[in-house]
Formats: structure tokens, sequence, C-alpha cells
């Protein structure tokens, strides 16, 4: 026959495990602000060192753990130290049974959480950082890409620096036509032949509204003028 001082004392000892994990899952509660700041900045000095090994540049891999580090932390909460968020805040109304491995799962939750360091999760975060090799490779090839059309382009148009300091007056049509593109951007505006001289004036447009014009006698530029080159 159960005692009345055996009902008591189970029932003191649920009082105590009902105190007990109130106070761990409020000091769960704090741990995982602070503990997943901690992590965040784990993965970000993994980043980092990525970029100073020179797998990456270092505005890639910041854009990459702007956008993904909410994830990252979070993996490594849930998947890795086993942090859940779905732990009541009031067990008074659950059986023993239940009390019992609660309490057992906030314990082990904070016991994680106070445990971690730099080398928790290290693994997470390098796969995920490994994982960004494809896309990097791909930013990458555009830019180089982009530069090496920009180049051409730079090469091609008629620039001011190129007006003013490359085309001369007494140069031919042709030396002119080496300083730039000159079929793709103009075209023949004026044409005459008179007592023996002829003449050509060529209008020139850029892509920025620049515009230029060009005056050749008997092949020879004598005339130059322009406006918005830059």
């Amino acid at each position: 026959m159960i005692t009345i001082s055996a009902i008591q004392s189970s029932s003191y000892d649920r009082r105590q495990k009902i105190k007990q994990y109130g106070e761990l899952y409020t000091n769960l509660a704090a741990l995982k602000i602070s503990k997943q700041s901690e992590i965040k900045k784990n993965f970000k000095s993994v980043a980092d060192q990525y970029v100073r090994d020179g797998k990456y540049s270092q505005d890639f891999i910041d854009k990459q753990v702007t956008k993904d580090t909410e994830e990252v932390s979070g993996r490594c909460m849930s998947d890795v130290l086993g942090i859940r968020n779905d732990l009541p805040d009031n067990v008074t109304k659950t059986n023993d049974e239940t009390l019992k491995k609660l309490l057992d799962t906030v314990s082990k939750s904070v016991a994680n959480l106070e445990s971690v360091n730099e080398s928790t999760c290290k693994d997470l975060y390098i796969h995920q950082l490994d994982g960004y090799k494809e896309e990097y490779d791909k930013e990458i090839a555009f830019r180089k890409q982009q530069e090496e059309s920009n180049r051409k382009y730079e090469a091609n148009r008629l620039s001011l620096d190129k007006f003013n300091n490359k085309i001369k007056n007494g140069m031919s049509l042709n030396s002119v036509k080496n300083v730039f593109l000159f079929d793709n951007y103009c075209e023949l505006s004026t044409e005459s032949n008179i007592a023996g001289y002829s003449g050509q004036i060529y209008t020139c447009k850029d892509f920025d509204n620049g515009i230029a014009t060009f005056q050749f006698q008997n092949g020879r530029l004598i005339a130059k003028s322009q406006l918005n080159l830059k």
C-alpha cells in the first residue's frame, strides 16, 4: 500500500522536476540567442579563411554569407546540436513520462549549446562553402567576359581622348579608321567633287549621345568637330 509519505515524496519530486525544467527552459532561450550569434561568427570566420586561401573573393563570400548565414546557423542548431523549437514553456499538465523526456531533452540542449566552440558545425560550414564553387566559377567567367567586352568596347569606340590626341589633321581616311571602329560608328553624310577637289564629310555617333564630324579633302582630314564625346 502506498503511504502518504511516498505520495508526498513523489509529488515533491514532480514539482522539483517542473521547476528544474522551467529554469533550464529559460536558460535555453537565452543560450539560443547568444550561441546562434556565436555560430554565425564562426561560419563567417571559416568563410574568411576561404578568402585568405584564395578560393573566393571577399565580395563574393560576403554576399553568400549574408544570404545563407541564417539558414546555416539554423541547420547547425537543429541538425547538429539537436536544438528543438517546439519545446513547451509550461509542463505542469504533462504526465510523468513526458515530463521526464522533456527534461532530458532540455538538459541535453543546454549542455550542447554550452559546449559550442569554433569547431562546432565546422564540417557543415565547409560543406556549405565548398558548394559555392560552381556559382563562383560562373561569376568569375561572367566577369571576365564583361571585362573583355568592356575592353573591346573601349578599344573600338570613339572616345574624347582618341578624338583629341590620336586623330590629327592631315591623316588619311584609312589612318582615321585605324583609330576606332570607324565603319560601325560613322556614315558618309556629304560628298562633293568640285574643280578637281573631292570632299567627304563623315558623321559619327556613339552609344552615349556623343557625335563627331570629320571633313576630308582629297583623302586627307582637314577639319573635325565633336559634341558630348566622353
